[in-house]
């Protein structure tokens, strides 16, 4: 069974070669209405049971993970 509310996590940060950290600011594409995954709707062609609506966002302002701060856009 799915759960009523999805939460996707995506850390933007990559690691150099030399051990710092680094934010990855380029753009990402984001869907507003995401299409259902679970094995049932995976075998339909033309309409999927079940979807998840964009409702919420959170960013990071900041150059670093030690530093910055958080804003919530719902």
């Amino acid at each position: 069974r799915l759960p009523n509310l999805l939460v996707l996590q995506l850390k933007r940060f990559s690691q150099s070669a030399s051990g710092n950290t680094e934010k990855i600011n380029s753009y990402m594409p984001t869907p507003l209405i995401l299409d259902c995954f679970c094995n049932d709707c995976r075998k339909l062609t033309d309409k999927k049971l079940h979807s998840y609506q964009l409702y919420s966002v959170i960013m990071h302002l900041g150059n670093t993970m030690a530093s910055g701060h958080y804003i919530a856009y719902t």
